[in-house]
């Protein structure tokens, strides 16, 4: 009796002890897996997460594409094929394919259920394995009700995997099947940002090509036209009697210095749209004649402080830095009660190219301040949307009473030279 006791117990305890195995293995998958990351690199800790938790020869994760309802390899134990063999089923997915209604992994994706087989050449699913391989364990990656995905191990043993092993990696595939779900979805978010980029950085361009254009539609129409209506209007004025009535001369001359006028807006139109300065010298120049025109206009000081290499930064940052400091330098004439606005252009540690903006004025009353702030207006997100164009960042430093700091980033050409 009391043997038999002792058995229980022994048995209990190993049961125990297995058990407890499974729960440390269920939360170390847990805490290696749930972070966000892309799937090429997700692929490689699931790979190694399974080698943790189980013993085989080999091991794929398999999933399903949901346009072809073909299987495509995710992960692959082979450390021989490893990086490369992965990276190309990634790159030709549709290429990689199991037959519509042959192999365990079929199998399982149409049932949603486990397979366990002890010898595979009794069961007539099996198909495509070496005499080497003799036992298979199959289980579902789900979402929800639908099946996505399946793990297949495989052993050189026959029975190699018992019903302990069938719930361990039913449990593990529950937190892959979240983890592969979170690099889809993050991976759709850095697409879409892409993409985004990818579209701002288009309409930012098309946006200076049209300020080009509209500049020398400007200068070479009615620039010129104005400048020869100048020109006759000067000789009618020449041509005229002394004796002319001195109501005629006075309209006369009030026509002339309103066509001076004209002619002084359109230039001014004309270099706000497109300064040739920005074209002809640079960033930092165009940047410093800017400052030059603000303080006049406003009485707030610009200083500009140059760091930069020499050379000249590609057409596309100079446009975009530009054109942000033209948006903050408006947004400081409005808001900021600043008496001094300080830019500096520098090539950081980092390889980037930054652009600071400060101000010594009352600074924001919102404790985070980002241009998606409630109230941050237009101007600030159009300042974010323009550095996104180039691949960069913004952001916004700024405390009541102390000022304002705009920061750009922008990467630094990679391969050496600037435009």
């Amino acid at each position: 009796m009391s043997d038999h006791i002792s058995d229980v117990n022994s048995a209990n305890a190993e049961t125990a002890e297995h058990r407890l195995k499974e729960l440390e293995a269920i939360y170390q998958v847990s805490q290696q897996l749930l972070r966000l990351r892309k799937p090429e690199d997700l692929s490689k800790d699931v790979i190694s997460v399974l080698e943790e938790v189980l013993n085989y020869e080999n091991c794929e994760v398999l999933l399903r594409d949901r346009a072809t309802d073909r299987l495509y390899l995710f992960a692959l134990s082979d450390p021989v094929k490893s990086d490369t063999y992965i990276r190309v089923a990634h790159e030709q997915i549709k290429s990689f394919k199991l037959p519509p209604e042959e192999g365990i992994a079929r199998w399982v994706i149409q049932n949603g259920t486990s397979v366990c087989i002890g010898d595979v050449s009794k069961d007539p699913r099996s198909s495509g394995y070496g005499d080497e391989i003799l036992s298979l364990l199959c289980v579902p990656i789900k979402a929800g009700e639908r099946t996505f995905g399946v793990i297949r191990v495989a052993s050189k043993q026959k029975d190699a995997y018992k019903e302990g092993d069938i719930r361990l990696l039913e449990n593990v595939a529950e937190r892959i099947s979240v983890a592969i779900q979170n690099a889809q979805l993050y991976n759709s978010v850095i697409e879409q940002r892409e993409l985004l980029r990818t579209m701002a950085s288009q309409l930012s361009q098309v946006e200076e090509t049209q300020r080009k254009q509209i500049t020398q539609e400007l200068h070479d129409r009615v620039g010129q036209n104005l400048s020869a209506i100048h020109i006759l209007l000067d000789t009618i004025s020449s041509r005229l009697p002394p004796e002319i009535p001195e109501p005629i001369q006075a309209e006369l001359d009030q026509t002339i210095a309103l066509l001076e006028e004209t002619v002084n807006h359109v230039r001014n139109i004309m270099v706000d749209l497109r300064p040739t300065i920005l074209d002809d010298y640079g960033l930092v120049a165009a940047l410093e004649w800017f400052g030059e025109q603000f303080t006049k206009r406003t009485g707030i000081q610009v200083v500009v402080e140059d760091e930069l290499p020499e050379g000249r930064l590609p057409a596309s940052i100079e446009s975009v830095f530009f054109r942000i400091s033209q948006e903050a330098l408006a947004n400081v004439s409005k808001h900021a009660q600043a008496s001094q606005v300080c830019l500096n252009c520098a090539r950081t540690a980092h390889n980037t190219l930054r652009l600071i903006i400060a101000d010594n004025g009352v600074g924001i009353q919102e404790r985070e301040v980002t241009p998606w702030s409630p109230g941050s207006g237009w101007g600030m997100k159009i300042m974010h949307e323009r550095a996104v164009s180039v691949g960069g960042n913004f952001w916004v430093e700024s405390q009541a009473g102390s000022g304002t700091t705009l920061i750009i980033e922008a990467p630094y050409p990679t391969n050496g030279a600037l435009a």
